[in-house]
């Protein structure tokens, strides 16, 4: 864990967690540190220009969904305390992005909750990804 976290054992413990919780069966990064590096490697892509598939991009998109499960999954304060770093790259993909009516992935029934992020596309679109956009109706035609 990076000393920006200043956690005690107890912290990080508890987060150590909700990452288990959040991240039960997937094959990913298996610390908060790990997941925060690939969202902002993510944060990066977009920021460059996405050269990637839109089925390269939606799993990308839920490394996002897995940190916000981690941070609703521990207490207030130590939320307090990792969330800071979230919200600094969420800013980066917020600038590098751009919103959309109509979300990229459907809402989970149990929750019928998505983040923002699933309504957000990048700025700058190859031909490929474009493409996609429209074929789902994300983008018009």
């Amino acid at each position: 864990m990076r000393d920006w976290f200043q956690l005690d054992p107890d912290e990080v413990r508890v987060l150590a967690d909700a990452v288990a919780r959040a991240c039960a069966g997937i094959p990913r990064p298996s610390s908060f540190e790990g997941y925060l590096q690939s969202w902002s490697g993510v944060v990066c892509r977009v920021e460059q220009g996405y050269k990637l598939t839109i089925d390269d991009y939606t799993n990308d998109l839920y490394v996002r969904d897995i940190i916000e499960s981690v941070l609703l999954g521990v207490p207030a304060t130590l939320h307090k305390k990792v969330f800071p770093e979230v919200e600094v790259l969420d800013r980066r993909f917020i600038a590098a992005t751009r919103g959309v009516s109509r979300p990229l992935l459907e809402p989970d029934p149990q929750t019928d909750r998505l983040g923002y992020w699933w309504f957000r596309i990048p700025k700058q679109l190859n031909e490929r990804l474009e493409r996609s956009l429209k074929t789902w109706g994300i983008l018009d035609a």
